[in-house]
């Protein structure tokens, strides 16, 4: 439960239940014909627009520039993938890097749960 905590679950909570509300409000505000409330919701919530609606539109609109740009992303993951693989330096300084992330998180989660007692 402290690692659910430091990840910071209750927060994420507590932003789906309010963007499930205010969504509702300006779905409801929408259908009455008044769209100010849609609007502030597109406005308080424009990463969700930025992050969803938006590449949603362009894969729609723009299919080819979709399918070009997955391949290019394939591509250059391939390219720095197989540095990854190839470089020991870059290997040992990426796992060193994961190992002291994971050694910091779980100093965080134990100190937690040594205040919580």
């Amino acid at each position: 439960q402290a690692a659910m905590e430091e990840m910071g679950i209750e927060d994420v909570k507590n932003y789906f239940t309010n963007l499930n509300r205010d969504a509702a409000v300006a779905s409801d505000a929408a259908r009455a014909g008044n769209f100010q409330p849609a609007r502030d919701f597109a406005w308080n919530y424009k990463g969700l627009f930025a992050g969803v609606i938006l590449p949603t539109i362009l894969v729609f609109r723009f299919p080819a520039l979709v399918v070009a740009s997955f391949r290019f992303l394939g591509a250059a993951a391939a390219l720095v993938g197989s540095a990854f693989l190839r470089d020991p330096n870059l290997q040992r300084l990426v796992g060193q890097w994961v190992y002291q992330s994971w050694r910091l998180f779980h100093a965080r989660v134990q100190a937690k749960a040594r205040e919580k007692k």
